[in-house]
């Protein structure tokens, strides 16, 4: 199959990597210029434990000088949740109309306008917890392995054949039909695990291993947990096992919002738990812990953010 990434941070690069491993092609659109001569050059390198992988690429170019089409069955958004419609205005024309579309990003609004933008029928949502870490321009570490879900708003959409094509990759998946309560329960694992690392600046595995990162990991979670009740979130009573499972299977990963931070970046905190807080006052439930996770992210930005 051929694999069209478009974004080459540590999840991009991961997915990249492991696909390519298996004899697919795989071929990326990066902004970075820097990036994009690298790639050409030296592929990627794929890091898990004592081992790795090397891959070279079937061809990169760069997001701004694209003007040309590209053949390709299946195209993974994998930017930042604020650049994945740009991202699918441009690219969503340069392929053939059998193309899918596969949006791996963190929220929920992403999801709904890539499917209006391309149609449920094209439209996968991975919702993906296997973790990554990215210590260079083309190197990256595998940190963690989830759970992975596979899911559409579509529900007569056949979704076998990616399905088997990344368990053949070494991922554990599964498919669910209901895309809300997916995206959900990964927005509401994101909105503890990444808020509470970039603040202390620690990794995932240390929210439980802190007694009291613990603690307010715990008092977010309440907050969360009255939210996905008036939601009538499936399974919501299971919510505090699915959060710490994850922490647990992702302990050594560096959360992307604590990256963000670290490389003083833009961090996707309005895309996750801005949209808890405009969901808490549409449903009445009140969340001051949460509030004050958001406060302090927008504050750890806004000294590098002008």
């Amino acid at each position: 199959m051929r694999f069209l990434i478009v974004g080459q941070g540590a999840i991009g690069s991961m997915l990249g990597a492991r696909l390519k491993q298996k004899h697919n092609e795989v071929f990326f659109v990066v902004r970075n210029p820097i990036r994009v001569n690298i790639l050409d050059r030296e592929g990627i390198m794929l890091f898990e434990k004592e081992h790795h992988i090397k891959v070279k690429c079937d061809g990169v170019w760069q997001f701004s000088r694209l003007d040309h089409p590209i053949e390709a069955d299946y195209v993974i958004i994998a930017t930042k949740s604020y650049d994945a419609k740009g991202a699918l205005e441009k690219i969503k024309d340069m392929v053939p109309d059998s193309a899918s579309f596969i949006t791996i990003q963190n929220g929920i609004i992403p999801h709904i306008e890539a499917s209006k933008l391309v149609g449920e029928k094209r439209h996968i949502i991975l919702s993906l917890y296997d973790a990554a870490f990215a210590f260079s321009l083309n190197q990256v570490r595998l940190t963690g392995h989830g759970k992975n879900i596979i899911t559409s708003f579509s529900p007569s959409l056949d979704t076998g054949s990616i399905k088997s094509i990344f368990e053949h990759a070494g991922f554990d998946i599964s498919i669910e039909k209901d895309a809300f309560s997916v995206l959900y329960r990964k927005l509401f694992v994101n909105a503890i695990i990444n808020p509470i690392t970039a603040i202390l600046r620690i990794k995932n595995g240390d929210i439980v291993n802190n007694k009291y990162a613990k603690e307010l990991a715990d008092g977010m979670i309440s907050e969360i947990d009255s939210l996905a009740f008036k939601l009538r979130l499936k399974d919501h009573d299971r919510l505090k096992e699915v959060i710490y499972d994850v922490i647990r299977r992702t302990e050594n990963n560096k959360s992307s919002m604590l990256q963000d931070i670290e490389w003083k970046r833009r961090t996707e905190i309005d895309d996750i738990i801005g949209y808890i807080l405009d969901l808490s006052e549409e449903y009445k439930v009140n969340v001051p812990k949460i509030k004050n996770a958001y406060l302090m992210v927008k504050a750890i930005e806004s000294q590098y953010l002008r």
